[in-house]
C-alpha cells in the first residue's frame, strides 16, 4: 500500500510538471503576423495617380514604365475583396509626379504632372460611375509631386510639391481645392518646403510625412496642419528619412507608413521598413520588414482588416507583387436574435490588434426601430480585448425586428477614433401568458417527474443487479469454503500417510540394526 501511495504522488508531481511546462513552449503562442501574397499587379508602374473609391476599390493610372522606357496612360481598377483587376478608360495624358483624390462623389480628381515635356495644367477628373474623364478648372501652379487628401466631403488639401522636376523648385504652398465650385483657396504653407511626402488626416488635422527638400534629401520630420486654426507645427520626427513612401490610416486613427527611400531619385535603394504611427502617442513601432524593399508603393487598408501594398521599384526592379499584412479583428455578436418581452441578451464585442494592445473598450448600444431609440446600453472594460454587454429588454417593447446600433465604440487606452460596427437584427417575441407559463412549468415538471421515473426504474434495475452480483458472491464463498475444507481434509490424509511412512521406516531401521547385532 506504502509503495502504491508513493506511485501516485510521483505520478501527480510530474503531471503538475509538465502541465507547468506548456506555459514554456513556443508553439503555444499565437503565430505572429507577417505579410502574404496576394497575386501580381497587371503590369508595372511608378511615380502614378492613385486612389480609393467609396466603393472600396482602389483606382490607379498614368505613371512611368520602367521596363518599357515610357509614361503610360492606361487605367485599371482593382477589387480588394476579390484581388480581381478591371481595365478603365485610359487616360487623357500620359503623365507622371500626378497627384490624386478619390471623393465621396465617387470620382477621383488628378492634379499636376508632366509628360513629354507637357504640365497638366488643369484638374483632371475620372468618373468611375461612366468610365470617361473630364477636365475641371486650371490649376493655380505647375505642380509635381503634390500630396492631396479629402478633408471634408466636398473639399481637398494640397500639400507642397515641386514646379519642375529639378529639386530647387520644392514647394511649401498649400491649397484648399472645393469640388462643387472649382475654386481654390490658398492657406498657410507648410514649415518647410517638402515634396513627395505622406499625408493623412485624422481629427481635424492632416499629418505631412518626410519627403525631400530643396537638396533633394529625403527629411524626417512629421508636420501637422490643424484646419480650424490654418496653422502648422511639428510634432515629431521619422524613425529615418523617408520620401516616396506609402501612408493609410487605419479603422483606429492609427497609421501606417510603408517603404519609399531615403532621397528623391526613383532608382535609388528602396527601404524595407514599415511603421506603425499613433498621432495620440506621436510613437512609432516598427511592422515586420517588407518582403523586398519598395519605394513609391501604394498603400491601403482593407474591410477585413488587412493592409496591401502594390506597385512600386526597388532601384531597377519593378514591384510586381501584391501583399497583405494583417493589422485587426473585429467581430460582434449577439449570443441570441431572438428574445422575449422582459427578457435579457447579450452582445458580444471583440476587437484585436496585432501590433498595439487593446486595453479596454467602451460605448453604447442603441436599440432602434423606426428611427425610434427603445433603449441604450452603455459598457466599458478595462483591460482586454473583449466585452460582454448585457441587453435587458423591456415587458412592454413592442414584439418585432430591431437594429442594434453601435455608438462611439472606442479604444480606451488613448481615445482612438470610433470603431465600425454593423448594425445587428434582434427580433423581440410576445411574452408569454400566465397561462402559458403555468401550462409550460407543468410540462417542464412533468417533463422532470418522467425523467425522475425513468431514473427511478433504472435504479431499480441496477439494485436488481446488485442483488444477483451479492448471491453469486455468496454461493461462490460457500463454494470456496468447501473447497478449502475438502482441501484440509485432504492434507490431513496426506500427513497421516507420511507419519505412517516415518513410522514404518524408521520400524525397520531398528529391526536391521538389531539383526546386524546378533
Amino acid at each position: 500500500m506504502i509503495q502504491v501511495k508513493a506511485r501516485l504522488l510521483v505520478l501527480t508531481l510530474a503531471m503538475m510538471m509538465a502541465l507547468s511546462m506548456i506555459a514554456l513552449v513556443p508553439g503555444v503562442q499565437a503565430a505572429e503576423a507577417d505579410w502574404v501574397y496576394e497575386g501580381d499587379n497587371p503590369g508595372e508602374a511608378i511615380s502614378y495617380a492613385e486612389a480609393r473609391l467609396p466603393d472600396g476599390r482602389i483606382f490607379f493610372s498614368m505613371g512611368y514604365n520602367f521596363t518599357e522606357a515610357e509614361l503610360q496612360n492606361d487605367t485599371w481598377l482593382l477589387d480588394p475583396e476579390t484581388m480581381e483587376w478591371t481595365r478603365a478608360a485610359d487616360s487623357p495624358n500620359a503623365t507622371e509626379a500626378t497627384g490624386a483624390v478619390g471623393m465621396p462623389d465617387g470620382k477621383v480628381y488628378l492634379f499636376g504632372g508632366a509628360g513629354g515635356g507637357k504640365y497638366l495644367r488643369d484638374v483632371l477628373i475620372y468618373d468611375p460611375e461612366v468610365d470617361q474623364w473630364s477636365y475641371g478648372p486650371a490649376l493655380p501652379q505647375d505642380l509635381l509631386f503634390i500630396r492631396g487628401v479629402a478633408v471634408d466631403d466636398t473639399t481637398i488639401m494640397l500639400a507642397g510639391g515641386a514646379t519642375d522636376f529639378g529639386t530647387a523648385s520644392v514647394l511649401g504652398n498649400c491649397y484648399l481645392y472645393d469640388i462643387v465650385t472649382g475654386e481654390f483657396t490658398t492657406i498657410s504653407s507648410m514649415p518647410q518646403p517638402r515634396a513627395l511626402g505622406g499625408i493623412a488626416l485624422y481629427s481635424g488635422a492632416v499629418y505631412y510625412f518626410g519627403g525631400f527638400d530643396s537638396s533633394g534629401d529625403g527629411t524626417s520630420e512629421v508636420f501637422v496642419y490643424d484646419i480650424e486654426s490654418d496653422s502648422w507645427y511639428s510634432v515629431t520626427y521619422l524613425p529615418q528619412p523617408m520620401t516616396a513612401m506609402g501612408v493609410t490610416v487605419l479603422v483606429d486613427g492609427s497609421m501606417v507608413i510603408l517603404g519609399g527611400g531615403s532621397g528623391v531619385w526613383w532608382y535609388d535603394a528602396a527601404l524595407q521598413e514599415a511603421y506603425l504611427f499613433s498621432p495620440q502617442t506621436n510613437l512609432f513601432t516598427e511592422l515586420p520588414k517588407l518582403p523586398e524593399p519598395v519605394r513609391n508603393a501604394g498603400v491601403y487598408e482593407l474591410d477585413d482588416g488587412r493592409i496591401i501594398y502594390l506597385y512600386g521599384i526597388n532601384g531597377t526592379t519593378p514591384n510586381k507583387a501584391v501583399h497583405s499584412l494583417l493589422m485587426w479583428e473585429m467581430d460582434a455578436q449577439l449570443i441570441s436574435s431572438e428574445v422575449e418581452q422582459g427578457g435579457t441578451t447579450w452582445m458580444s464585442i471583440r476587437v484585436h490588434f496585432n501590433f498595439q494592445d487593446v486595453d479596454g473598450l467602451y460605448g453604447t448600444l442603441y436599440l432602434v426601430r423606426d428611427n425610434l431609440t427603445y433603449g441604450a446600453y452603455e459598457f466599458s472594460s478595462s483591460g482586454g480585448d473583449g466585452v460582454m454587454v448585457e441587453m435587458a429588454i423591456s415587458e412592454m417593447l413592442p414584439v418585432g425586428d430591431y437594429q442594434v446600433i453601435f455608438s462611439e465604440v472606442r479604444m480606451v487606452k488613448y481615445w482612438y477614433q470610433a470603431l465600425p460596427f454593423e448594425a445587428k437584427v434582434l427580433t423581440v417575441t410576445d411574452a408569454p401568458t400566465t397561462q402559458e407559463s403555468l401550462d409550460e412549468l407543468g410540462d417542464q415538471n412533468q417533463a422532470l417527474q418522467d425523467k425522475l421515473d425513468e431514473l427511478e426504474l433504472q435504479n431499480q434495475d441496477l439494485s436488481d443487479q446488485l442483488d444477483a452480483l451479492e448471491q453469486q458472491n455468496d454461493e461462490l464463498a460457500n463454494d470456496l469454503a468447501e473447497l478449502k475444507e475438502a482441501n484440509d481434509a485432504k492434507m490431513d490424509a496426506i500427513i497421516g500417510y507420511v507419519i505412517l511412512i516415518l513410522v514404518a521406516v524408521t520400524m525397520v531401521v531398528g529391526v536391521v540394526i538389531l539383526v546386524r547385532k546378533k
